[in-house]
């Protein structure tokens, strides 16, 4: 039996991240603030990771791979998949574009330690079957 609705991460403190794509946003509630170029979730902001995942009692976790824990234990996609979850949550309220959404996610992935054929892959699989209906064309 696949259980539904469980999420894997939860943030233990503010993430932070500056991008050209957040330059003309305001936005703000009570996970997510962005202005002046700055996004910020709040603590305790839960996700799923890249998706497709499911959690199945007795074996864990299976899905899209979140990539090889770094240095800190986090694994590669931990930031990239976060503030991805986080802009298609409130795609129907904040002005962003699913391109500039899919470029961050990008960046976030080199970040995170993947190679660029391997960000260019999850990238492209976002930009494909990720959602398609945005605020921001």
């Amino acid at each position: 039996m696949i259980s539904e609705g469980i999420r894997r991460y939860q943030l233990a403190d503010n993430y932070s991240i500056s991008s050209q794509h957040f330059a003309r946003i305001s936005f703000q509630n009570e996970w997510v603030t962005i202005k002046d170029g700055k996004m910020t979730v709040s603590k305790d902001y839960t996700w799923d990771g890249c998706t497709p995942t499911y959690y199945l009692p007795l074996i864990g976790w299976i899905g899209t791979p979140d990539g090889k824990r770094n240095a800190d234990g986090i694994p590669q996609t931990y930031y990239a998949s976060l503030v991805h979850d986080v802009l298609c949550q409130f795609r129907s309220e904040i002005l962003i574009s699913k391109a500039a959404t899919v470029e961050v996610f990008y960046d976030l992935l080199i970040d995170g330690g993947f190679s660029k054929q391997r960000a260019t892959i999850y990238a492209t699989v976002v930009r494909w079957f990720g959602p398609q209906d945005w605020l921001g064309k």
